[in-house]
């Protein structure tokens, strides 16, 4: 069969104000670069959990005592994909000196040092999040009896803030505080279960794309900035980043004030609620609950209310402006 790439171990270049491809950003200086390759097996991806299934037993083998014995349990087992990181170095306003052949087979024992330790390092880190497995399935159901709960309180609550309004309220004027209500309940929810969406921020095995474009959605509606956690080499999500920003100030701060009919938040493009649409997709309260932790059920229903609320608050107000104009008429 034909052999795959083959990467190169090294990328030297000997003087760097020489070589067009350099790009400097300052004054040019003389000087050597050296690039060597950091690969290692990673399994702190979306997929690093490998479920693997109970052999089947051999057909001369003795029955299993008892005849309520329960049947082998799957196993687990970390999935690896190849990844690859760079160490640079250079000598620029040394002198214009080169790297010795000794400087380089020291450099490449470091890196190859360092590879052996992220391999390990990760391991590790998915050894413990593997080890979290049981407890987080027991909260996720606490959780889900506490949604329950409150949703049956939301209804009651609900007619209470209707009936409120009096009865000279319009329909319109009862759908929106409708919509107002539902927008607060799944701000409480959240607040109700601060220290699980506070907890995202301890996840290093980063979570399938649904919930990331979850996350992603809450973050942009809050206001946080693309930079904060987008590569802009990539434009994809850098999970270090994001899962950091969900701390006590996120919660505290930016959900706990959040408004969405507020006139005079100016969101960014990719937080318009067109582009919020666009990045769920698919994605809806029905496949959420099927297939995902109730913490992002939670997360994406409060999204969802989010973006009600904001396109019934700009309707509201045109409809208003609409109304003062025909006065002035």
């Amino acid at each position: 069969p034909p052999k795959g790439p083959e990467y190169p171990s090294e990328l030297v270049v000997k003087n760097v104000v020489r070589e067009p491809a350099v790009k400097f950003y300052g004054i040019p200086k003389l000087g050597s670069y050296v690039a060597l390759p950091v690969r290692y097996d990673s399994c702190l991806h979306a997929d690093g959990i490998e479920v693997v299934p109970p052999a089947e037993p051999a057909e001369d083998a003795p029955p299993a005592e008892g005849e309520d014995a329960p049947p082998p349990a799957p196993t687990t087992k970390p999935k690896m994909v190849s990844k690859e990181i760079l160490v640079g170095m250079h000598t620029m306003g040394q002198s214009g000196r080169e790297f010795s052949a000794d400087q380089l087979a020291f450099a490449k024992t470091w890196t190859g040092k360092l590879s052996e330790a992220l391999g390990r390092a990760e391991l590790a880190l998915w050894e413990e999040e593997v080890g979290k497995t049981e407890a987080k399935v027991a909260s996720d159901e606490e959780t889900k009896a506490l949604f329950a709960d409150l949703k049956q309180q939301e209804e009651s609550k609900l007619q209470e803030a209707i009936d409120a309004l009096g009865e000279a309220a319009t329909d319109d004027e009862k759908a929106y505080k409708t919509l107002e209500f539902k927008f607060q309940s799944a701000t409480s929810a959240l607040q109700q279960i601060k220290e699980k969406v506070v907890e995202i921020k301890t996840y290093r095995m980063v979570p399938k794309p649904e919930p990331v474009r979850i996350l992603q959605a809450m973050l942009y509606s809050l206001e946080v900035t693309q930079d904060a956690f987008i590569e802009p080499a990539t434009n994809k999500v850098n999970w270090e980043k994001m899962r950091k920003i969900f701390d006590t100030d996120l919660m505290d701060n930016k959900l706990a004030y959040y408004d969405p009919a507020d006139e005079s938040i100016t969101y960014a493009k990719y937080a318009r609620v067109e582009a919020l649409k666009e990045l769920l997709g698919e994605i809806t309260a029905e496949t959420a609950a099927e297939s995902m932790p109730p913490l992002y059920v939670a997360i994406l229903e409060w999204v969802f209310k989010a973006i009600e609320l904001r396109e019934a608050a700009v309707a509201k107000r045109e409809k208003e402006a609409e109304a003062a104009a025909a006065d002035d008429e």
